[in-house]
């Protein structure tokens, strides 16, 4: 009798822990739904938003990181030259470089080397037609080099071992590379301060349908990547069979400053609105921007209710996601350099031509200006903020800043962190 009882008080005992588990389960799921769906909902809203009629607004930041990216900076100290020696043979080059410090960083290190026979007249080189870009940064950057040689060949190492988009070898083209990455043939051996570079002179100027020249001079430089040269020397007239070694130059090495990254950190974003006059976004930063070498702004316009179907596009580096698709958006350079572009409601491809522009025409309707101190402007005339709107009442303002070539550092107006990321990457891989 009391073993029936036992096995009564079991099973009711086991099935109210399958109740239990149940019920946890349930709980469980329902939080994992909850958290989905509040991730969802907080990784696709837009809390910068200007409505017809608003006269001010001010942006909530959903930044949770301070910074997203701080790519590893070097001191322009460590690519000053102090020796550059040249051994030759009738095929091959090998030129071993003696720094100050190290050639290490991929990241804003570069080497340049310059091959050429002896010029009559007068041969230059420049990182940048640009002359307004330069005038806008707050120190002097060293564009240009001149070489005591023609330039026949340039080669530019970009990472001290072995990636896909270095070295870069112009041999028929001074823009578009013949030969890059493992095409170039090109044997890299960074040890400490020496490195040590091997060219291949025949197969370089086979290209030119040439044969080496007897005599041939070279050229070494360094640069900071994206900013500007910062130490040179000169090999000449190096023979088949024979090794140079010099130490001289004609200028002082180039110094650069390295970039406080709190000018990329964003501390408030101001949309001011007056009846009829262009609408102005306000942004302060943490610290001054005087490193616009080292500095892109970028403005995404998000039309709303936004009715652009199809993936979400992402930043020009295409490091983040972003949380919507854009009516218009405008690139920052620099105070007196911007480029701005609008879809049209169907294009979302970016501008991929600037870099080769020596100018950019100053957009219509659109004005960039620094309010002093760390507070900057950019206004917008009444028509392209129609433009912007695509028929609708209120449009959402993103805002990213970073440096030239790498990911955003910090964003405004939406939340960028990693996991919202991760989210809208997902939505664009789903069918």
């Amino acid at each position: 009798m009391s073993t029936g009882l036992d096995r009564s008080r079991k099973v009711r005992v086991r099935r109210g822990f399958k109740r239990w588990i149940l019920a946890v389960f349930v709980v469980l799921l329902a939080g994992i739904i909850w958290i989905a769906v509040k991730a969802v909902r907080d990784c696709s809203r837009l809390s910068c938003t200007v409505e017809s009629g608003a006269a001010n607004v001010q942006c909530e930041n959903q930044a949770h990181e301070k910074l997203l990216e701080t790519s590893p900076s070097s001191n322009a100290q460590d690519l000053v030259l102090e020796r550059v020696q040249v051994a030759r043979d009738q095929s091959s080059a090998q030129i071993s470089i003696k720094l100050k410090g190290r050639f290490w960083n991929e990241t804003d290190q570069n080497l340049y080397v310059f091959l050429g026979q002896a010029s009559p007249a007068p041969v230059s080189y420049s990182l940048s037609a640009d002359t307004q870009f330069f005038a806008d940064v707050s120190y002097p950057i060293r564009n240009t080099i001149n070489l005591p040689h023609a330039n026949e060949v340039r080669v530019g190492v970009m990472a001290p071992g072995d990636v896909g988009y270095s070295p870069q070898i112009y041999i028929t083209d001074p823009v578009r590379a013949d030969l890059v990455g493992p095409d170039a043939h090109l044997t890299v051996k960074a040890d400490g301060n020496e490195v040590v570079l091997t060219l291949p002179l025949t197969e370089y100027y086979r290209r030119k349908q040439a044969a080496v020249p007897d005599r041939l001079s070279f050229t070494v430089a360094t640069a900071r990547d994206y900013v500007g040269f910062i130490d040179e020397i000169s090999v000449s007239d190096v023979r088949s069979q024979e090794t140079k070694s010099v130490s001289s130059k004609l200028q002082p090495p180039s110094d650069y400053p390295l970039l406080n990254y709190d000018s990329h950190v964003v501390k408030n974003l101001t949309l001011k609105q007056q009846s009829g006059a262009p609408l102005e976004i306000e942004l302060e930063t943490l610290s001054p921007i005087n490193d616009w070498a080292q500095t892109n702004l970028y403005f995404y316009f998000v039309p709303l209710p936004n009715n652009n179907p199809g993936s979400l596009p992402s930043d020009p580096s295409h490091s983040i996601t972003l949380p919507a698709r854009w009516s218009y958006y405008c690139a920052v350079y620099s105070p007196h350099r911007l480029f701005c572009k609008t879809p049209a409601g169907d294009d979302f491809s970016y501008d991929i031509g600037y870099s080769e522009r020596s100018v950019l025409e100053q957009p219509k309707g659109i004005e960039f200006r620094e309010l002093g101190g760390s507070k900057y402007a950019l206004s917008i005339s009444a028509d392209v903020g129609e433009k912007i709107k695509m028929g609708g009442k209120a449009f959402s303002v993103l805002l990213t800043i970073g440096r030239d070539g790498f990911g955003p550092s910090s964003c405004f107006g939406f939340n960028c962190g990693r996991r919202c990321n991760v989210l809208r990457r997902l939505k664009n891989a789903l069918p």
